[in-house]
């Protein structure tokens, strides 16, 4: 194991945003009489907070099978982590060390980490222990280390309300490995992070325009809406699923339904008529098979 050693407060970067510094003098405004159990209590309230929506760093993860969108992964990066990491650990009187294991399994490269969290005063300490993955071949252990960082110190809570956005996905256009997103992830991502909702999808596409993220109806929806004289989503969808004898689960059908428009599937005259299966294609189609 590494040597234990006890946080440089030097090494603190000094233009740390506003959140890191209110949980700086937090941290260190407490730490004259807390105990370990307290301290740790502490260093998970303060390392749970969320940061500047601007410091969030975010790629596609998974493509709609037409490449017009994606769904998006937010992210925060490891260096950025760790330094809210040492400034809690110095100002609450808490040692650290890590070590790492590189381990290989059927082509396989993930690397173990271990975090020892230390009381200065008492020296009580606990232990972690997380895994990380690389999803790419290229630079695998470095990408694997990168992750390992990132799993452990969500542990204690860094970054870890990540975990809890609903997913996002977000139309754009794919061309030579770059993705163009018709919106800015940054800003849909602040919307959610302000405005929390109880949605478990979100999706901003040109045509559905802002859709439901923020309790404004979609586009799509609000014609559908109209077309069978519903009362409201909620009317629609159950006026959908019994009419048209669908066997597809109401979040399939709302989702069909925020990115598709009535004139797509008839008219007010002849009517309008799609099935279980061209739900499912056009899901397929628009989302891709991780949706």
């Amino acid at each position: 194991m590494g040597r234990l050693r006890k946080t440089d407060t030097d090494t603190v970067i000094e233009t740390l945003d506003t959140t890191q510094n209110t949980t700086e003098s937090e941290a260190t405004e407490m730490n004259t009489h807390l105990t370990f159990t307290d301290k740790l209590k502490k260093l998970y309230e303060l390392a749970s907070k969320q940061f500047p929506v601007e410091e969030h760093r975010y790629k596609p993860y998974s493509f709609s099978r037409t490449r017009d969108g994606a769904w998006v992964a937010f992210y925060i990066d490891v260096r950025k982590a760790m330094e809210r990491f040492q400034s809690l650990m110095a100002n609450l009187g808490l040692l650290y060390a890590f070590t790492l294991e590189p381990v290989s399994r059927d082509g396989e490269y993930s690397v173990k980490i271990s975090l020892t969290i230390t009381d200065a005063d008492t020296f009580q300490s606990i232990h972690i222990e997380e895994f990380g993955w690389s999803e790419v071949q290229t630079e695998a252990w470095k990408s694997a280390t990168t992750d390992a960082y990132r799993r452990v110190l969500s542990a204690i809570g860094i970054g870890r309300y990540l975990y809890s956005l609903p997913r996002i996905f977000i139309s754009g256009n794919f061309e030579h490995g770059k993705m163009e997103w018709d919106f800015n992830p940054l800003e849909v991502l602040k919307e959610v992070l302000e405005n929390p909702i109880s949605n478990t999808t979100i999706f901003r596409t040109k045509r559905s325009g802002s859709d439901n993220s923020n309790g404004r109806r979609n586009d799509s929806l609000e014609k559908w809406v109209k077309v069978y004289g519903c009362d409201d989503e909620e009317d629609l969808l159950r006026f959908v699923r019994s009419n048209f004898n669908l066997r597809s689960s109401e979040k399939q059908i709302k989702a069909f339904l925020s990115l598709t428009e009535p004139e797509d599937w008839g008219n007010e005259d002849d009517g309008y008529d799609f099935t279980d299966t061209d739900i499912k294609r056009t899901l397929d189609d628009k989302l891709g098979s991780r949706r």
